[in-house]
């Protein structure tokens, strides 16, 4: 395999927190896959490597590691 694959674990509550830290910090309409990806990253302690300037922000409020 040349992508490594990891199960997907979804933690619902936090991604209520999340999503509520985002609203907080003025991050809007991130949807709830884009929670889920960075959610996964964040437990899975993976860099995401993204243009998507959601992630970009959410990176500045929390410990979401981009790539580059």
């Amino acid at each position: 395999k040349l992508i490594k694959t990891i199960p997907l674990e979804i933690d619902w509550d936090n991604l209520i927190e999340m999503q509520v830290s985002c609203y907080r910090n003025g991050i809007n309409k991130v949807g709830i896959p884009d929670l889920m990806i960075a959610q996964q990253c964040m437990r899975s302690d993976l860099e995401l490597f993204t243009l998507d300037k959601h992630f970009r922000l959410m990176s500045d409020v929390m410990d979401l590691a981009l790539y580059g």
